[in-house]
């Protein structure tokens, strides 16, 4: 028991590394999209969706989001219904450095959005619970907020006789160090 205390200790003890160079996002958005999925991983809560103006092709975006902590009306009312009935007409037309703040400004109803230009950013509102949106053509998406996390029930108290153990068994393993 004392080596892998002394053991956990050494870890949390280690400097931290320095900050690596932010990477910014890319103008394709299925590399973008890529290497999200790989940093991520095949996490069943990741939810990414594309939505093209054409069905033949044509431009597209990504919304990324984690289930479970966002609020899934904010996400059906404020971003997808705006984006499958407003923006179809006008996006084919638009050029592309403008389509981030069309967007921002025009199509999205929310009250938060922010334009992100790295992947530490993307990673960081998607698991923050927020919503992203990456744009094709441009390097530029928007994070958008939707948080709204379920909350948990308040669980039952403990006997006393378990709190008392508890801090115990506690006290017993800082004693140990």
């Amino acid at each position: 028991m004392k080596r892998w205390l002394k053991r956990q200790k050494a870890v949390y003890e280690q400097p931290l590394p320095p900050p690596s160079e932010k990477q910014p996002l890319l103008i394709d958005i299925n590399e973008n999209v890529r290497i999200i999925q790989r940093v991520i991983g095949e996490s069943s809560d990741i939810v990414m969706r594309t939505i093209r103006s054409k069905k033949d092709g044509g431009r597209q975006l990504s919304v990324i989001y984690t289930d479970g902590l966002v609020d899934k009306e904010t996400i059906q009312h404020f971003i997808l219904q705006p984006l499958l009935t407003d923006w179809r007409e006008q996006w084919e037309d638009m050029p592309r450095e403008e389509a981030a703040s069309f967007l921002k400004d025009c199509v999205l109803h929310a009250s938060e959005v922010k334009e992100i230009t790295t992947f530490d950013d993307v990673y960081f509102h998607v698991l923050s619970g927020d919503t992203v949106m990456i744009i094709d053509g441009t390097a530029t998406a928007l994070a958008i907020g939707t948080r709204g996390w379920q909350e948990r029930n308040v669980m039952q108290r403990l006997p006393s006789w378990q709190v008392f153990f508890y801090c115990s068994y506690i006290n017993v393993l800082i004693v140990f160090e």
